[in-house]
């Protein structure tokens, strides 16, 4: 699979982005998938994992499920674009906290999901 991280701060076109990207990888006859940032079942950060960033180990378990994506990532063919997954519904909430974690979260993050070779 081919992976596609789309980040920006809020209201700088990471949807409009998105949904022309995967537009076009269909109507270019590949196999795409869209995720938007706030989907309920998103496949790394669903409602259930969103609504716990202020409890402590929030960025433990979104790395839990940036590996299990990839680990299931390896196997799938075609395009898959997530939409403020990378750093916008992590990252962000870890810095806004003031949590000393965030850096170290950014190096475990690219450790989870190199074995994909995301684009951002």
């Amino acid at each position: 699979m081919k992976l596609i991280l789309v980040e920006g701060l809020p209201g700088t076109g990471k949807t409009t982005l998105a949904e022309r990207l995967c537009a076009f990888a269909l109507s270019s006859g590949r196999r795409a998938v869209w995720h938007r940032e706030e989907e309920r079942t998103h496949p790394v950060h669903p409602a259930s994992l969103t609504t716990s960033r202020e409890q402590p180990g929030f960025a433990s378990r979104c790395l839990q499920h940036w590996r299990a994506f990839t680990e299931r990532a390896q196997s799938v063919h075609g395009l898959c674009i997530l939409e403020g997954s990378a750093f916008q519904s992590t990252v962000r909430f870890l810095m806004e906290q003031e949590r000393e974690d965030a850096h170290g979260y950014v190096v475990e993050f690219e450790r989870a999901v190199r074995a994909v070779s995301p684009v951002l």
